[in-house]
C-alpha cells in the first residue's frame, strides 16, 4: 500500500448528500414499519431465503430487526469509508495529478452503492414481513438482481478510474 497519497478534502456533492438523506429516510421507515406491523406479526418469522426466494429458516419475532439493524450497520459503515477515500484500493497508481478524481470516484461509488444495499435491505425487510403474512416471498430475481446491481456499480466506476489512467 502506497502511503505517501495525497491528503485531499473531497466535499459531497448534492447528489450524493440526497442519496444519503434518502437512505437515512429508508432505514428510518424501515424500523417505524416494523413497529407499525409489530403487533400483528407472527411468533415465528422467516431468517433465511433460499436461491428461489422462499423461506428456508425461521426464527423468533425478534429476528425482524436483523436486516435494518444489518443495513444501519452497512450504511454507518460505507458512510465513515467514504469520509477517507485516500485509503481506498485503486487499481491505478494515485498521484497528485489523479487523487482528486480517483477519490471523487472512489467516494461517489461507496455512496451509491451504500444506497443500494439500503434499498435491498428495506425490500427484504418487507418482504419478509409479507412471508410472515401468508404472502410472496422474495423471489428468484431478488440474488440475481443484487448481484447485478452491485457488481455492475463497482465495474462502472472501476472502469472509469482505470480510463484514468490513459489521460
Amino acid at each position: 500500500m502506497d502511503y505517501n497519497r495525497p491528503e485531499i478534502e473531497i466535499p459531497k456533492t448534492p447528489f450524493e448528500k440526497l442519496l444519503e438523506l434518502i437512505s437515512v429516510l429508508i432505514i428510518f421507515v424501515t424500523f417505524i414499519y416494523i413497529m407499525y406491523v409489530w403487533k400483528d406479526l407472527p411468533e415465528n418469522m422467516p431468517m433465511h431465503f433460499n436461491a428461489f426466494g422462499e423461506p428456508d429458516a425461521w426464527g423468533p419475532k425478534a429476528s425482524i430487526f436483523m436486516l435494518p439493524v444489518m443495513s444501519t450497520f452497512l450504511f454507518v459503515l460505507l458512510f465513515l469509508l467514504a469520509k477517507i477515500p485516500s485509503t481506498h484500493n485503486f487499481p491505478i497508481k494515485v498521484t497528485e495529478q489523479n487523487a482528486k478524481q480517483l477519490y471523487e470516484l472512489s467516494k461517489k461509488m461507496l455512496v451509491i452503492m451504500n444506497f443500494e444495499i439500503v434499498c435491498f435491505f428495506s425490500f427484504a425487510t418487507w418482504s419478509t414481513v409479507q412471508v410472515a403474512f401468508g404472502k410472496a416471498g422474495l423471489g428468484s430475481w431478488f440474488l440475481p438482481a443484487l448481484i447485478i446491481v452491485l457488481f455492475g456499480t463497482m465495474l462502472y466506476m472501476v472502469i472509469k478510474i482505470v480510463r484514468l489512467r490513459n489521460k
